[in-house]
């Protein structure tokens, strides 16, 4: 208790905004700590001061800290750290952006799924981040009755999974520009995912598939690096 737990916990989130932003002056990080962090008032006292808290300080800077199963329910940008969550974050709403801001999020041998849509959530935006050591890095799946429309999966470094992006019933959405590189699997597609654009991304390196297409509907993905940086296509 007391400066004894206090001054590491300091000591860690002055750490994070210069890592956040390695130009600010240990001034500068001073009276943001004064600024942003919530008041707190001594009932001995009755004086008031700030007790820093980390997710409170980076809200008000304007991005969000990932949790382990975090709910992703309106539009969210990561700070832009590397967070250990093994199960991941989910998209829970339609029209919901998830710009990861260049965070990385960091699974646990290979299980759970990194960034999942499971209930065929539409129009949601995934972009900006690096998933690694999932089962799935990003998984997007609807249903024969409710596919997930309208997806847009792009600008993400996807490496080190069992699959790196797993979709299914996944219709009208756009995969471009990613890094699907070093997994087991590259991109999988499965049941009725149809009318996609899959273009400009990387799929070098993974062991097993560039791309899997499991389903008995032709698809156009020639337009994407396979096997090596300098050949573009089949």
């Amino acid at each position: 208790s007391g400066t004894s737990a206090a001054a590491p916990h300091v000591a860690g989130i002055i750490a994070l905004i210069k890592q956040y932003d390695s130009t600010l002056s240990v001034t500068e990080i001073v009276d943001m700590l004064k600024t942003y962090s919530p008041k707190v008032i001594d009932s001995g006292n009755g004086i008031s001061s700030a007790r820093v808290d980390a997710k409170a300080l980076f809200g008000f800077l304007g991005c969000d800290m990932a949790e382990n199963g975090m709910s992703i329910k309106s539009n969210t940008e990561f700070c832009k750290f590397s967070y250990n969550i093994p199960s991941g974050v989910k998209i829970e709403n339609d029209n919901v952006v998830l710009d990861c801001n260049g965070a990385i999020l960091q699974g646990s041998n290979k299980a759970g799924i990194g960034i999942s849509n499971l209930g065929g959530k539409d129009n949601v935006e995934i972009t900006n981040c690096n998933v690694k050591d999932y089962d799935k890095g990003i998984s997007a799946m609807g249903s024969n009755v409710n596919p997930a429309l309208g997806n847009n999966i792009n600008n993400n470094i996807i490496n080190n999974n069992n699959f790196g992006l797993f979709v299914k019933n996944f219709n009208s959405g756009f995969i471009n520009g990613n890094s699907i590189t070093n997994n087991l699997n590259g991109i999988v597609l499965e049941l009725e995912s149809r009318g996609n654009d899959i273009t400009n991304n990387d799929l070098v390196r993974n062991s097993q598939s560039a791309l899997k297409n499991n389903q008995n509907i032709d698809i156009d993905a020639l337009s994407n690096w396979w096997g090596s940086k300098y050949k573009l296509g089949i």
